[in-house]
């Protein structure tokens, strides 16, 4: 999330994982919930799906964004 937020201050950063529905989509969510794009964890998840349908975090994943987020 430090070095999406480093680049992101330069321009669009691409974030991608094999087939990104999940991990990179965590990683992005993360990112929206740090640099305060995103409320909590539900909004930057509703955020990311509303731009790629596809998105789906499993359970371990939902758990580690809710803590990133202080929940």
């Amino acid at each position: 999330v430090e070095w999406v937020a480093r680049h992101a201050a330069g321009g669009p950063v691409y974030v991608h994982c094999a087939l990104g529905h999940s991990r990179s989509a965590t990683v992005a969510a993360a990112y929206l919930l740090a640099a305060g794009l995103a409320p909590d964890a539900k909004a930057a998840l509703k955020q990311l799906c509303e731009l790629r349908p596809g998105v789906g975090l499993n359970r371990a994943q939902r758990k580690v964004l809710n803590a990133f987020a202080g929940k």
